[in-house]
């Protein structure tokens, strides 16, 4: 070991709690996971009957809880692969993933106003960005901000 490398063998971890193996799997995982939802959007805006909208189905507003997990699962990966990353915004520091995911999907939501066979829904917003709060604040509980 060497005291001018600042760091052992055995340390594998870096400092924001990721080991170096699990950082491009997690981002990989980010990557797939975003392109899911792609396809559900695009299948819920064409119409397409691909079988993943079938659990909207399931129980009375199940759609809104599908919103908060799967718009939460792609904030918290999104934050987790971005490690905490933060931007100065509106005179607060909000997390870059999460900015990232209110935005879009606030763009997805209004643009259902203007896509026939659809319509604008409050509460699918209102789901989004409770996913958006609430797994959001998991990954700061899971990972360490970087250091400025």
């Amino acid at each position: 070991m060497s005291e001018n490398s600042g760091e052992s063998k055995e340390d594998v971890r870096r400092s924001d709690g990721i080991s170096r193996f699990c950082g491009p799997i997690i981002s990989l995982f980010t990557f797939l996971f975003i392109g899911f939802l792609l396809l559900v959007i695009w299948s819920a805006n064409t119409k397409t009957n691909s079988g993943l909208l079938k659990f909207g189905v399931a129980f009375p507003h199940s759609d809104k809880l599908a919103h908060f997990l799967l718009i939460g699962m792609a904030t918290f990966l999104l934050n987790v692969s971005l490690r905490n990353r933060t931007t100065f915004r509106f005179s607060r520091n909000w997390l870059l993933g999460s900015l990232v995911i209110f935005v879009i999907m606030t763009l997805e939501e209004f643009s259902q106003i203007f896509i026939p066979g659809r319509s604008f829904d409050w509460l699918d917003l209102i789901a989004n960005y409770l996913g958006i709060l609430v797994f959001g604040l998991l990954a700061k509980c899971f990972i360490k901000s970087p250091s400025r």
